[in-house]
């Protein structure tokens, strides 16, 4: 018993200074982890420092393995491109000035639809088409702001949605992104209804000018969109909208044949709408349809001359004879040249180029008075209650029938050479 306690003692002993000395690591394993950790963090570098014209040499130590990947790498910084805005936020409107939706009266409504369809309405303004139930307005909510310069170019779109869509979801989908956004004038649905976001008067983008042809921007163009995404074809009803739409753009904002164009050729190389689209034809069309315009315009410009005629000329039937005299020429016959043939003159004399004409006296006292009665309106015996100048008293010229004894005159006469 008193030789074992102290047995106890002794291997208690030794175990506690075993474990100081020797832990589970081995000592080499951790002398020499702790002299690479002490070897990086101890790693140092030089650097110049410029003071003006001295120069002096700093060691930096500490590791710069910040941003680095696994095999010693440095992760490559990047750098997202900043948005380039064309037009500050203040500039665009939420909405458009209001302006009267109210249905016309039927007559004037069918004035205004048969000179759309005709290719005459140049004279209405864009919202008279609305209120002639034309066109449908869907207003745009934001991307609106006023226009800077006159309007020189109509771009053709197409939507190219991804996912079929109708008119008005396509203009619904632009408004939803903001008070900064794309959008344009007009958008063509695939049955031929047109509708109207944003009043021509008044511009949206529909264009990237950072990337269209010098001269081409927002300010100075009306954007048409056609509803297309895909293998679509185009309708009929589709087209024939589109081209009577651009004729009215043309001749109400003077427009000309060349600055029609589409978004691929304004933003080269970018765009590629309209897609499937056969502009040759298009234009082929779009020309058709403005000669049978003007042959249109022609014809409302004789019913107007006539009703002038019939109002301000009394007893005048002679108009039912101008379409006999002039005849409105077709479309074909616009382009043919023109002959011009003058017109046959009477023969001269030799003797009335031998002197001066001999003046009557007696005549021409006859011309003083009849001109001072024109002036002052009174006839011969001095009576001119009208206040009219009156032609009833006006002798004959010589050589020269009295008017009860001239032959009545033929129509073309009758118009073209009144007294």
């Amino acid at each position: 018993m008193g030789i074992k306690q102290p047995m106890v003692i002794f291997l208690s002993i030794t175990m506690v200074v075993l474990a100081c000395f020797y832990p589970d690591e081995p000592a080499y394993a951790r002398a020499s982890q702790s002299k690479s950790k002490s070897a990086k963090s101890s790693k140092k570098h030089t650097v110049t420092v410029y003071s003006g014209k001295n120069k002096r040499t700093v060691s930096v130590a500490g590791s710069h393995s910040r941003g680095k990947g696994k095999r010693g790498r440095r992760r490559p910084v990047i750098a997202t491109p900043k948005t380039r805005y064309a037009y500050p936020l203040t500039m665009f409107m939420w909405s458009a000035p209001h302006f009267d939706h109210t249905p016309l009266d039927d007559a004037l409504k069918q004035k205004i639809r048969y000179a759309f369809l005709a290719g005459t309405a140049e004279k209405f303004p864009a919202r008279s088409l609305v209120r002639a139930e034309l066109v449908q307005h869907y207003p745009l909510r934001g991307g609106i702001f006023y226009r800077r310069e006159a309007v020189k170019y109509v771009v053709v779109h197409s939507t190219e949605t991804g996912i079929p869509m109708d008119g008005k979801r396509v203009i619904d989908s632009w408004s939803s992104v903001g008070r900064r956004h794309a959008g344009a004038q007009y958008v063509v649905d695939r049955d031929g209804m047109i509708y109207q976001s944003v009043d021509p008067d008044l511009a949206t983008v529909h264009v990237n000018i950072f990337k269209t042809l010098p001269g081409i921007n927002n300010d100075n163009s009306i954007g048409i969109e056609m509803v297309h995404t895909g293998s679509q074809t185009y309708t009929p009803e589709q087209k024939a909208s589109v081209i009577r739409l651009v004729s009215y753009l043309q001749d109400r904002y003077k427009v000309s044949d060349e600055n029609v164009i589409t978004h691929r050729y304004a933003q080269q190389g970018d765009h590629t709408d309209p897609v499937a689209f056969d502009w040759d034809r298009f234009l082929k069309d779009k020309a058709g349809f403005r000669r049978q315009a003007i042959v249109a315009k022609m014809n409302d410009m004789v019913d107007e001359a006539g009703k002038w005629w019939n109002q301000n000329i009394p007893g005048a039937p002679i108009y039912q004879h101008l379409e006999k005299m002039l005849p409105i020429p077709t479309s074909k016959e616009i382009h043919k040249p023109t002959v011009v043939t003058p017109p046959l003159l009477p023969p001269v004399s030799a003797s009335s180029l031998r002197g001066p004409i001999e003046e009557d006296p007696e005549l021409l006292n006859k011309e003083g008075e009849i001109i001072e009665q024109c002036a002052t309106g009174m006839d011969a015996d001095g009576s001119g209650a009208s206040g009219k100048p009156t032609m009833q008293n006006v002798p004959p010229a010589p050589n020269q029938q009295s008017p009860a004894s001239q032959q009545a005159p033929t129509p073309g006469h009758a118009l073209f050479s009144m007294p």
